[in-house]
């Protein structure tokens, strides 16, 4: 065939094809240049000039130029498919990681000038090479993690994102994410995505998160930190960690929650059996190589992003905590920072006192009745707000060691961080004052976004540390999905009546008895007797060291303190028993045993400076029990 077999064909010029051929036809119609080119490949035709010349006119030859021989097949496979329909041929070249190497594949690349490259650079001094491409006019894609204009690549942060949204969803916080080389561009993207998940759900993040799979204490590492589900960047990595957890007993995902990213090709091969985002890796090829033969022709691009198609795939590697855990506790109150001054004698007006003992711990009614619940061995869930400060990441530090769920502790960018100063008597008494901080930020908003997990609770823990305004929408949520209340009227000098009718169980100790009921009701009695007849279900009143006094449709009786330790600090006696009578309410025992045993945790408690380390865990309240009252523990 001669040039002027095609320009018949082509119904064009002989100067035209000649143009189009020889790589000069910027005027030309995209239309015209398309058309000579199709009816060129598909009769084989080989001008003259390819002869005499072939480094002027076109050989229909991409290059693919990768960084190294581990590269993904599929989407390799998408780029070959894409070049070969267009009736390209392509020749591969690999640079093994070694600038060397690449600039011996580029010159021979720009030396034979091949119609196109697809290019991945060895690194970001690779982009000095650039300009040997231009100066052969030999156009180029770059397929790379650089995050640079005009560079090509999936969106390895999004992807990461995606796996561990999915987990939060599922009601998983304690995620940690499996990686095995931490250099790597891609994974440093995909780090970021699953950093970026955790922020947004208001956890906090940390570095030992983000594990080594070579890390001979990996499964170790997982135990220490209540690791509930884990995301892995790749299907090897994935397919490792589940064999792992196989090969140590464990299973997915009754013991651990497993999330990987796969190609999405596997899809169809069947080759994996975990919960996967799958990533369309050939499509993605394919995108590269149609977007290089459009530049090669002269062709308008129909797009300069790929859009991505991910989606998950369900395997059941994944439980949904909120349905796998029934009958939790809720704690919702302050969480705050608590400053303990041990002192002799109370600051009065005109009179500063001096102390060189004292403590910081993570404190707050909501935090001290979250934690207690965990201790005792039950499913704790928290919702509250810190601050955006260092003192919220040791509250996040403190739930995660004892096992509470955080999902519903919010971070404010504004205020800081609630805060508690505690003076401390000698004889446990203590006087506080509070600084409310992010605590009266919480909002009705936050709140209802967590009414999902009100549906698989049992007992919801109020105090009045946060904004009255949430007290009432919390329990009428609570009361809607059948869920018990407990109110425990803290840092309150008045409360509305009307609140108080959708209250099961109000727990004020004397004093704050005494303020919240009129004036003339100086009895027990009397006062138990009016919050009942606001519509409160059950009445506890704590008296310290003289027990409890219960007013309930069944029980209506003093119930005497447990005088067996001498008191240290009396700040956490409250929260302590709070959080066993729910505990043990939820177990199944009736009203009278679970606040004798609450009594019980309660002089655990004060018996020790502090109030979180001071919490009883159940073993040793239980054993203690045994020795004294073991009837008590017989339902």
């Amino acid at each position: 065939m001669k040039i002027k077999d095609v320009a018949k064909l082509a119904n064009v010029s002989i100067s035209t094809v000649s143009k189009i051929i020889n790589n000069k036809a910027d005027n030309i119609n995209p239309d015209t240049i398309d058309r000579v080119l199709r009816i060129v490949k598909e009769y084989n035709y080989e001008p003259y000039s390819n002869i005499k010349n072939r480094n002027n006119c076109k050989k229909f030859i991409i290059a693919l130029l990768v960084k190294n021989n581990y590269f993904n097949q599929s989407f390799f496979q998408g780029i070959f498919d894409e070049v070969i329909s267009n009736k390209y041929s392509v020749l591969v070249f690999s640079s093994n990681d070694s600038l060397e190497q690449e600039l011996k594949n580029i010159s021979n690349i720009c030396q034979n000038k091949y119609d196109g490259v697809i290019w991945q650079p060895v690194s970001k001094e690779s982009l000095n090479y650039i300009k040997y491409f231009k100066e052969k006019e030999i156009p180029f894609l770059i397929n790379s993690n650089f995050h640079m204009q005009n560079h090509y690549n999936l969106d390895y942060k999004e992807f990461g994102f995606q796996c561990t949204e999915y987990l939060i969803e599922k009601d998983h916080r304690n995620i940690a994410l499996i990686v095995s080389n931490k250099e790597d561009l891609e994974i440093q993207d995909f780090i970021e995505g699953f950093k970026q998940s955790i922020f947004n759900s208001n956890a906090q993040f940390s570095d030992d998160l983000i594990i080594d799979l070579n890390n001979p204490n990996l499964l170790e590492t997982l135990y220490l930190k209540h690791i509930t589900a884990i995301v892995a960047p790749n299907e090897i990595i994935t397919n490792s960690v589940t064999q792992m957890l196989n090969n140590s007993g464990l299973s997915t995902p009754k013991d651990i929650s497993v999330i990987g990213v796969v190609d999405d090709a596997y899809k169809l091969l069947k080759h994996y059996n975990f919960t996967s985002l799958l990533i369309p890796f050939h499509k993605f090829g394919r995108f590269l190589g149609k977007n290089l033969i459009s530049i090669c022709e002269n062709q308008k691009l129909s797009t300069k992003k790929f859009i991505h198609e991910t989606k998950i795939s369900e395997m059941q590697s994944v439980s949904n905590l909120s349905s796998t855990k029934k009958n939790h506790i809720i704690s919702i109150g302050s969480v705050n920072i608590d400053f303990t001054m041990n002192v002799n004698t109370f600051p009065q007006p005109g009179k500063a006192v001096k102390t060189r003992v004292g403590s910081i711990n993570v404190g707050g009614k909501g935090a001290n009745q979250a934690v207690g619940v965990a201790k005792l061995k039950s499913d704790s869930y928290l919702i509250g707000k810190v601050g955006h400060d260092y003192y919220s990441s040791l509250v996040y530090s403190c739930l995660n060691d004892h096992n509470v769920n955080s999902i519903g502790l919010y971070k404010d960018e504004q205020e800081g961080t609630g805060k508690a100063y505690i003076h401390l008597l000698p004889s446990g008494e203590s006087m506080i004052t509070i600084f409310s901080g992010a605590n009266s930020t919480l909002s009705e908003k936050e709140v209802l976004k967590q009414e999902n997990h009100f549906k698989n609770a049992k007992y919801c823990l109020v105090s009045t540390e946060i904004p009255i305004n949430l007290i009432k929408l919390i329990l009428q949520m609570a009361k809607k999905l059948n869920v018990t209340t407990i109110l425990k009227p803290a840092a309150c000098e008045e409360l509305n009546p009307n609140i108080l009718k959708d209250v099961d169980i109000f727990v004020p100790n004397e004093k704050e008895a005494q303020l919240l009921c009129p004036s003339d009701l100086t009895y027990l009695e009397d006062k138990a007797n009016y919050f009942r007849s606001l519509g409160v279900k059950t009445v506890i009143i704590t008296l310290g060291k003289n027990g409890v006094y219960i007013d309930s449709p069944n029980l209506k009786t003093k119930i005497p303190a447990i005088n067996d330790f001498k008191v240290e600090d009396s700040t956490g006696g409250a929260d302590a028993f709070i959080s066993a009578l729910a505990v043990y309410l939820e177990l199944g025992y009736n009203l009278e045993q679970s606040i004798k045993i609450a009594l019980y945790a309660a002089a655990f408690c004060v018996s020790k400076i502090g109030v979180i380390n001071a919490l009883v865990d159940k073993n040793t309240l239980e054993n203690y029990i045994l020795k004294k009252e073991p009837e008590l523990l017989q339902r």
